[in-house]
């Protein structure tokens, strides 16, 4: 065989096989192309799906808090009505004609008092005191107490003090002591359940 067929020959094989390297690394290369279009594809689709769930439950968590500032705004507002309700309770009891007030007053007297006990009245309820001082002996005859000429701190009402004993009789006070089943009393009567 000549020189010139066998360097034509070697070029051949070296042309085949460069044609043949390059096939191949074409074929890696687009086979590797493939493969990483599609993680990332998969990648893409996982990151979506996460995205998704975690809005959901951004969005649940959001809607469930705007539902929970809800009720809490509405339970104020209802406590809001109830203690207005009370307050109005207040005034109107301290609003009663003198002679409704004084027997209020006594009726509490002689529940609280205890005999020895002292009663001082509100300045504002000094008029009264003849009154509610009869309704006190005429209901309770068997309880003795001693009544203050001294104006009690209050602005409607009555203080008895004595050695067991240091009640404030006022209609706030009275609401307060009843403050409970007020309040279910007025929740049932404004929005029909006994709940505040």
């Amino acid at each position: 065989m000549a020189l010139a067929d066998i360097i034509n020959r070697i070029e051949g094989d070296a042309e085949r096989e460069a044609h043949r390297v390059v096939r191949d690394a074409e074929e890696l290369s687009a086979r590797r192309a493939s493969e990483t279009l599609e993680r990332a594809r998969a990648q893409a689709e996982r990151t979506r799906e996460r995205i998704r769930r975690e809005t959901e439950v951004e969005a649940a968590t959001r809607v469930a808090a705007a539902r929970l500032a809800a009720r809490d705004e509405a339970l104020r507002e209802r406590r809001a009505l109830v203690e207005e309700a009370l307050a109005a309770v207040v005034t109107s009891l301290e609003a009663l004609p003198d002679e409704e007030f004084a027997r209020f007053l006594a009726a509490a007297i002689a529940r609280e008092a205890r005999s020895g006990d002292v009663v001082s009245l509100a300045p504002a309820d000094q008029s009264l005191r003849e009154t509610i001082r009869g309704i006190v002996e005429k209901s309770a005859p068997g309880l003795e107490l001693e009544w203050s000429e001294k104006p009690a701190p209050l602005e409607r009402g009555a203080l008895v003090t004595g050695g067991r004993t240091r009640a404030e009789i006022t209609a706030r006070a009275l609401v307060d002591a009843c403050r409970g089943d007020l309040e279910v009393t007025v929740a049932s009567s404004l929005f029909g359940s006994g709940r505040a």
